[in-house]
């Protein structure tokens, strides 16, 4: 005679579930682009340091365009990036702040 009751093989645990946690992103507040042109000079050198006489990593011409970051600035230089993505420092002086 065959036993035709089904029998359990194995229990489970239940699994627990945890409701999600809401996380919120930090919120980044961020300035608005500050853009410079360069003026007043033909060519100006883009330095790797606040000093007139740090390295030279390039030279732009007169009516080129870069970010200014105002935070990392000094007072007589800004501290911008070129747009072929280059950090560096210019003179305050020989770069006009665009509105």
């Amino acid at each position: 005679m065959v036993d035709s009751t089904i029998k359990p093989t194995e229990t489970q645990e239940p699994i627990e579930t945890q409701e999600p946690i809401e996380t919120q992103e930090p919120i980044e507040t961020q300035e608005p682009n500050i853009v410079g042109q360069v003026a007043d000079c033909s060519m100006l050198n883009v330095r790797s340091a606040p000093d007139p006489n740090a390295d030279i990593l390039l030279s732009v011409s007169v009516l080129t365009e870069m970010l200014i970051d105002l935070d990392k600035s000094s007072n007589d230089f800004y501290s911008v990036m070129t747009t072929d993505g280059i950090h560096g420092f210019c003179m305050k002086k020989f770069i006009h702040v665009k509105p």
